[in-house]
């Protein structure tokens, strides 16, 4: 197997009587490398390897899709190459012959992602990328009409800066289908969401509140606390910390109850809980914190 590079592709077709598995990578130095699982074989051998599009270049990231063109549907992929997108796809037999590259959209970052969504007859493909010019870019290809054409791009999000990664899903929230898009932008998660029309509005970012809490048992002058510490939650907003401390499994050995706090500009909080059980050196904690704002929920034990 030769270096590679960027995001592999993988997905399980329909090829095959089980179905096999098809996988993409970019290869390290220029061009795709495919190769297929053969999961009807008692072994599940792997293909030889198959080099294409190495009059691309290096290749840094990929998206890919099996459609409903042809049967049992072709393999349709899409390549960022430096800030290019350039499309691919391969017939369903007898050549299995990868085609392309055919020039989409300029100004793409990070990972493409393609979508054949229940929109239209046939199912269009829709398509997000990070955009270099920070936010995201979203286009869709009319699949009803015969030379497929593709919208124009629609960029959004620019207030979320540069984005380096995304996923997106079709949901059954509205019909037939809002679209349903997580990126990430450094070390923060972002949500958003497409309607099903007639607006089609992209709507967010939601931020991702993805907090932690860590306990510690400190003994003071005053009597002994479980120490909790948050972090990560909503900023300049308000937890709720539900506890149980406890040294055995009977109902006097159990301390517990709820308090709430406020987390700083940075959503971090600090609490310490007063141990009212008889002095134990066995002393346990469990901590479930909620975040007031977003609804998720952060646990811990001692």
């Amino acid at each position: 197997m030769p270096r590679v590079s960027g995001n592999p592709a993988l997905l399980q077709s329909r090829f095959g009587t089980k179905g096999n598995f098809e996988l993409v990578v970019p290869a390290a130095d220029r061009g795709l490398i495919f190769l297929w699982r053969n999961n009807d074989a008692r072994n599940l051998p792997w293909s030889p390897i198959f080099w294409f599009a190495q009059n691309m270049g290096r290749v840094d990231a990929i998206t890919m899709i099996q459609s409903n063109y042809d049967r049992p549907g072709n393999l349709e992929l899409i390549a960022r190459t430096g800030d290019r997108l350039n499309f691919f796809w391969r017939d369903s037999g007898p050549a299995f012959r990868w085609n392309g590259p055919f020039p989409l959209a300029s100004a793409a970052a990070g990972n493409p992602v393609l979508l054949q969504s229940r929109f239209g007859r046939k199912g269009n493909f829709e398509l997000v990328y990070p955009s270099t010019n920070g936010g995201l870019t979203f286009m869709w290809r009319n699949n009803d009409v015969s030379s497929m054409p593709w919208s124009a791009p629609f960029t959004f999000a620019q207030n979320v800066g540069r984005v380096d990664a995304i996923t997106m899903i079709q949901s059954n929230f509205g019909s037939p289908g809002n679209l349903e898009l997580i990126a990430r932008t450094g070390d923060r998660l972002n949500f958003f969401w497409r309607d099903s029309g007639p607006a089609f509005r992209w709507n967010g970012p939601f931020p991702m509140v993805l907090g932690s809490a860590h306990l510690r048992n400190i003994p003071t002058p005053d009597g002994r606390f479980v120490h909790v510490e948050g972090t990560d939650f909503s900023q300049s907003s308000t937890v709720k910390i539900a506890y149980d401390i406890f040294v055995g499994g009977g109902p006097t050995t159990h301390q517990t109850g709820d308090r709430r706090d406020n987390t700083d500009g940075n959503g971090n909080f600090s609490d310490d809980i007063k141990i009212n059980l008889s002095p134990s050196d066995r002393i346990k904690a469990r901590v479930r914190v909620e975040d007031e704002r977003t609804q998720m929920t952060a646990e811990a034990a001692l």
